[in-house]
Protein backbone atom coordinates (compact mmCIF):
# COMPACT_ATOMS: atom_id res chain seq x y z
CA UNK A 1 0.00 0.00 0.00
CA UNK A 2 1.35 3.42 -0.97
CA UNK A 3 1.76 6.35 1.35
CA UNK A 4 -1.20 8.18 -0.28
CA UNK A 5 -3.43 5.07 -0.17
CA UNK A 6 -2.78 4.74 3.55
CA UNK A 7 -4.77 7.94 4.10
CA UNK A 8 -1.84 9.71 5.69
CA UNK A 9 -1.50 13.41 5.01
CA UNK A 10 1.59 15.40 4.26
CA UNK A 11 2.77 17.53 7.15
CA UNK A 12 1.51 21.12 6.69
CA UNK A 13 5.08 22.45 6.36
CA UNK A 14 5.64 20.21 3.35
CA UNK A 15 2.44 21.43 1.70
CA UNK A 16 3.60 25.04 2.08
CA UNK A 17 7.07 24.20 0.71
CA UNK A 18 5.71 22.31 -2.31
CA UNK A 19 3.26 25.15 -3.02
CA UNK A 20 6.06 27.74 -2.90
CA UNK A 21 8.30 25.70 -5.20
CA UNK A 22 5.47 25.18 -7.70
CA UNK A 23 4.58 28.90 -7.64
CA UNK A 24 8.19 29.92 -8.20
CA UNK A 25 8.56 27.45 -11.07
CA UNK A 26 5.34 28.65 -12.75
CA UNK A 27 6.37 32.31 -12.35
CA UNK A 28 9.80 31.64 -13.85
CA UNK A 29 8.27 29.70 -16.73
CA UNK A 30 5.78 32.51 -17.48
CA UNK A 31 8.51 35.17 -17.41
CA UNK A 32 10.74 33.06 -19.64
CA UNK A 33 7.90 32.54 -22.13
CA UNK A 34 7.20 36.30 -22.22
CA UNK A 35 10.87 37.12 -22.80
CA UNK A 36 11.06 34.53 -25.58
CA UNK A 37 8.04 36.09 -27.29
CA UNK A 38 9.65 39.53 -27.09
CA UNK A 39 12.98 38.16 -28.32
CA UNK A 40 11.16 36.43 -31.19
CA UNK A 41 10.01 39.79 -32.58
CA UNK A 42 11.93 41.06 -35.58
CA UNK A 43 14.52 43.72 -34.71
CA UNK A 44 13.25 47.22 -35.42
CA UNK A 45 14.30 50.83 -34.94
CA UNK A 46 12.17 53.97 -35.07
CA UNK A 47 13.21 57.62 -35.04
CA UNK A 48 10.66 59.41 -32.81
CA UNK A 49 12.29 62.84 -32.43
CA UNK A 50 13.41 64.35 -35.74
CA UNK A 51 15.87 67.26 -35.84
CA UNK A 52 15.26 70.27 -38.09
CA UNK A 53 16.91 70.82 -41.46
CA UNK A 54 20.33 72.45 -41.34
CA UNK A 55 24.03 71.97 -41.86
CA UNK A 56 27.34 72.99 -40.47
CA UNK A 57 29.57 71.86 -37.63
CA UNK A 58 28.16 74.36 -35.10
CA UNK A 59 24.47 73.42 -35.43
CA UNK A 60 23.27 70.50 -33.32
CA UNK A 61 19.91 69.20 -32.15
CA UNK A 62 18.36 66.15 -30.50
CA UNK A 63 17.46 62.97 -32.32
CA UNK A 64 15.81 60.13 -30.42
CA UNK A 65 13.98 56.89 -30.94
CA UNK A 66 13.25 53.36 -29.86
CA UNK A 67 14.33 49.83 -30.69
CA UNK A 68 12.51 46.54 -30.19
CA UNK A 69 13.21 42.86 -30.70
CA UNK A 70 16.82 42.88 -29.48
CA UNK A 71 18.92 42.60 -26.35
CA UNK A 72 20.02 46.21 -25.78
CA UNK A 73 23.37 45.04 -24.34
CA UNK A 74 24.26 43.33 -27.62
CA UNK A 75 23.37 46.20 -29.95
CA UNK A 76 24.04 49.90 -30.58
CA UNK A 77 22.52 52.62 -32.72
CA UNK A 78 24.58 54.30 -35.43
CA UNK A 79 23.14 57.63 -36.58
CA UNK A 80 23.85 59.37 -39.88
CA UNK A 81 22.96 62.90 -41.07
CA UNK A 82 22.98 63.59 -44.79
CA UNK A 83 24.19 66.77 -46.46
CA UNK A 84 26.38 66.05 -49.49
CA UNK A 85 27.13 62.55 -48.05
CA UNK A 86 25.97 60.57 -45.02
CA UNK A 87 28.02 61.71 -41.98
CA UNK A 88 28.18 59.44 -38.92
CA UNK A 89 26.90 61.13 -35.75
CA UNK A 90 27.54 62.54 -33.25
CA UNK A 91 31.22 62.32 -34.35
CA UNK A 92 33.51 59.91 -36.18
CA UNK A 93 35.39 59.42 -32.89
CA UNK A 94 32.13 58.46 -31.10
CA UNK A 95 29.86 56.86 -33.70
CA UNK A 96 27.87 54.56 -31.38
CA UNK A 97 24.78 55.54 -29.38
CA UNK A 98 23.85 53.30 -26.47
CA UNK A 99 20.39 51.83 -26.03
CA UNK A 100 18.78 52.25 -22.62
CA UNK A 101 17.18 49.25 -20.93
CA UNK A 102 13.67 50.19 -22.12
CA UNK A 103 14.82 50.35 -25.75
CA UNK A 104 15.12 54.15 -25.91
CA UNK A 105 18.09 55.99 -27.39
CA UNK A 106 18.98 59.64 -28.00
CA UNK A 107 21.88 61.83 -29.08
CA UNK A 108 22.71 65.43 -29.93
CA UNK A 109 23.83 65.42 -33.55
CA UNK A 110 24.92 67.80 -36.29
CA UNK A 111 22.13 68.75 -38.63
CA UNK A 112 21.42 67.57 -42.16
CA UNK A 113 18.63 67.29 -44.72
CA UNK A 114 17.87 63.67 -43.91
CA UNK A 115 18.60 61.34 -40.98
CA UNK A 116 19.10 57.60 -40.62
CA UNK A 117 19.39 55.38 -37.57
CA UNK A 118 20.88 51.92 -37.92
CA UNK A 119 20.32 49.22 -35.32
CA UNK A 120 23.56 47.27 -35.36
CA UNK A 121 25.35 44.51 -33.50
CA UNK A 122 28.22 45.75 -31.35
CA UNK A 123 30.70 44.28 -33.87
CA UNK A 124 29.57 46.74 -36.60
CA UNK A 125 32.33 49.10 -37.74
CA UNK A 126 30.94 52.56 -38.50
CA UNK A 127 32.42 54.49 -41.39
CA UNK A 128 32.85 58.29 -40.91
CA UNK A 129 31.04 58.96 -44.22
CA UNK A 130 28.97 56.96 -46.69
CA UNK A 131 27.74 57.70 -50.21
CA UNK A 132 24.83 55.29 -49.62
CA UNK A 133 23.42 53.65 -46.51
CA UNK A 134 24.01 49.92 -46.03
CA UNK A 135 21.11 47.51 -46.35
CA UNK A 136 19.75 45.29 -43.62
CA UNK A 137 21.85 42.15 -43.25
CA UNK A 138 24.96 40.94 -41.46
CA UNK A 139 25.66 43.32 -38.55
CA UNK A 140 22.90 45.75 -39.62
CA UNK A 141 19.66 44.54 -38.02
CA UNK A 142 17.26 47.37 -38.94
CA UNK A 143 17.20 50.89 -40.43
CA UNK A 144 14.91 53.90 -40.15
CA UNK A 145 15.33 56.89 -42.43
CA UNK A 146 13.48 60.23 -42.19
CA UNK A 147 13.56 63.67 -43.79
CA UNK A 148 14.52 66.58 -41.57
CA UNK A 149 11.71 68.64 -40.05
CA UNK A 150 10.79 71.67 -42.14
CA UNK A 151 12.40 74.92 -41.07
CA UNK A 152 15.99 75.52 -40.17
CA UNK A 153 17.58 75.16 -36.75
CA UNK A 154 17.01 78.29 -34.69
CA UNK A 155 14.13 79.51 -36.88
CA UNK A 156 10.81 80.06 -35.13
Amino acid sequence: MSWIESGRRWPSGWVVLVTLIASAWLGTTAAHTASQAKAGAAPSIKITTVPPRGEGPEKVDLIAGTVTGVNSRECKVVIFAKTNVWWVQPTAAEPYTSIEQGGKWEADIHLGYEYAALLVQTSYKASPTLDALPGVGGNVLAIDRVRAKQGRSGDE
